[in-house]
């Protein structure tokens, strides 16, 4: 079954830590990443 991960809003070097362990606690799960109320995205969560 695929999850849906929806991210927030906002993803600047505040948000790095945050979005990097709730990815990692996704590991082996089939995941639908919805970015549709992203408004800002840095280099940092882009990388």
């Amino acid at each position: 079954m695929t999850t849906v991960f929806t991210l927030q809003e906002r993803l600047d070097f505040s948000a790095v830590h945050e979005l990097k362990e709730a990815l990692e606690n996704q590991a082996g799960n089939d995941l639908e990443i919805d970015a549709s109320a992203v408004k800002h995205m840095g280099t940092l969560c882009l990388q």
